[in-house]
């Protein structure tokens, strides 16, 4: 079949990652792959089975959104494409705005909560106006399909989110660290860093010798910085940047997650993977992946007084340390590849 995927930019990172798997797994069961690049200008080098289409454009702000709303009608029109893909809410936005030029079914893969993106409430309300337009979606999660059959009653089949790369080791074995990590990008609306720092520093008073580290790079670094110099927790709140080893993370006696909203959010299941004790919010999928108590704990948005308890509780309770992590690290069998990737096959055979 000839399908065609729809992204803003190509990346090798976050749900970018996941794309290209999904990509991989599609090409060796013998579909024909294009991916429309609606941000960038170049083709990306090392993928000779994907056919790029970049049509990302720099010039007049006035006419680049017409002109590139031409440039994807002329490529939809001269391409006899079987299923388009959009993956995510912008691209899939672009590519219904211009659904009359598809001659195929357009199916929107969702890659993050719709209560909360796009960001501004007029998106939001442009898009469930575009979203009426499409043949279908893909939802990370149940959560997601509800909201939108509970607002517009939209059809979709649901596929979480899938292992990247295995562990078979459970980090719950590895020599600890007095450290508590975090994998986040530096994003304050989203990721909601603050109450991380509350809840941490709170607990630190009572146990002095842990750490925080946070792993990851995004736009609010500074004013991060500045909050930490202001509460004076230098010495024991390091931004660690984007780099970090399997060995180092597994090192952690406790992953936090502090989301105020996620779709399914990779670094938890990243975290679950490798076998550490997790706590996160109950935001968007992780209510998905956790079963509080049994493989992790969940914890209220914008909780920082129960995650003080939390961490509190687990820096005293190795035995439910370790419990909490050898459960979390079963999410290798129920989410691996060669479970999730069938189930891309059998939706994408259904959706002509």
């Amino acid at each position: 079949m000839k399908l065609c995927f729809v992204t803003e930019n190509w990346s090798e990172t976050g749900d970018g990652a996941y794309l290209i798997a999904i990509l991989d797994g599609l090409y060796k069961n013998g579909h024909d792959l294009s991916v429309i690049l609606t941000g960038d200008e170049r083709s990306p080098d090392g993928y000779e089975y994907i056919r790029f289409y970049p049509a990302g454009m720099h010039g007049n702000p006035f006419s680049v959104t017409k002109n590139k709303r031409e440039l994807l009608m002329k490529l939809l029109k001269s391409n006899s494409f079987d299923l388009i893909l959009p993956f995510g809410c912008y691209p899939g936005m672009r590519i219904l705005a211009v659904k009359n030029a598809c001659s195929c079914p357009v199916w929107v893969v969702l890659r993050n909560d719709p209560e909360f993106m796009p960001k501004s409430a007029v998106l939001r309300v442009i898009r469930d106006v575009l979203y009426k337009k499409a043949d279908g979606f893909v939802f990370q999660n149940k959560l997601q399909q509800e909201y939108f059959l509970d607002r517009m009653n939209l059809k979709g089949v649901v596929i979480p989110n899938f292992i990247l790369i295995p562990s078979f080791s459970c980090a719950s074995d590895a020599q600890k660290e007095r450290t508590i990590a975090c994998i986040s990008r530096l994003d304050e609306r989203q990721k909601n860093l603050k109450m991380l720092f509350e809840g941490f520093i709170e607990f630190s008073k009572s146990y002095p010798e842990y750490s925080l580290k946070v792993y990851g790079e995004g736009p609010d670094r500074e004013k991060l910085e500045a909050y930490i110099k202001e509460k004076g927790n230098e010495w024991n709140i390091k931004l660690m940047g984007d780099k970090i080893s399997d060995t180092e993370l597994e090192k952690a006696e406790v992953f936090v997650l502090t989301s105020r909203f996620e779709g399914s959010p990779n670094a938890l299941i990243k975290a679950m993977s490798k076998g550490l004790t997790c706590i996160s919010t109950n935001c968007g999928g992780a209510k998905e992946l956790i079963e509080n108590g049994k493989n992790g704990i969940l914890i209220d948005v914008d909780d920082s007084k129960t995650l003080r308890d939390a961490l509190c509780y687990l820096a005293e309770n190795e035995d439910m340390r370790n419990k909490l992590a050898k459960s979390a690290f079963e999410i290798n069998q129920t989410l691996s590849k060669e479970n999730i990737l069938p189930l891309w096959e059998d939706a994408i055979s259904r959706m002509r």
